[in-house]
């Protein structure tokens, strides 16, 4: 933390002694780090701050699961439900006072990454026409609680796949993708 060293996240949810974690973001702040907590095979999403400490985030979507993004405030945190336990996954998005909403409540998905105002969340969901996912960009509404998809992610000319990974404020997207054959 700042000025103060390292600050020791315990143990998140009920996890066995040979639980570790694994930070996977850290707010823009400075305040809010995310990640997942594995327990045996079990993998749990958490949200940490000084002052509420470690947060479970598992509790909203099941057993298995991983926080992968934070706003700059800390306060909205993109993950998955784990893909390796569960096929039908689904892509989530914490909104404080609502707790999680489902990128796809009805398909698989995946959350990617939030940007630092936390009003525009990354993700993908299944469709059922080639290239059978969706990459797109969603709303995210603070105030109401909800998640709505703002526009898909064209494949260009040639490509099988895009895999976005990040994006400015300013609206650049960055990624890669993978050309058919």
């Amino acid at each position: 933390t700042q000025g103060s060293g390292w600050t020791l996240i315990p143990e998140v949810g009920n996890t066995d002694s040979g639980s570790f974690g694994h930070p996977q973001g850290l707010s823009g702040d400075g305040t809010t780090v995310i990640g997942r907590a594995n327990a045996g095979s079990l993998r749990r999403a958490f949200a940490w701050d000084a002052v509420n400490g470690a947060v479970d985030l598992t509790p909203t979507f099941g057993a298995t699961n991983e926080a992968v993004a934070v706003s700059g405030d800390g306060g909205v945190v993109v993950g998955s439900t784990d893909y390796n336990v569960s096929p039908d996954g689904r892509g989530f998005v914490v909104i404080p006072g609502f707790g999680g909403v489902l990128f796809a409540p009805d398909r698989w998905s995946k959350g990617i990454q939030v940007n630092e105002a936390g009003t525009l969340a990354l993700g993908f969901e299944e469709i059922d026409v080639f290239p059978f996912v969706d990459n797109a960009i969603y709303t995210v509404d603070r105030t109401a609680g909800t998640v709505t998809k703002l526009r898909s992610l064209l494949v260009p000319a040639g490509a099988e796949e895009i895999r976005p990974r990040d994006f400015s404020e300013g609206g650049w997207l960055g990624g890669g993708w993978r050309a058919g054959d």
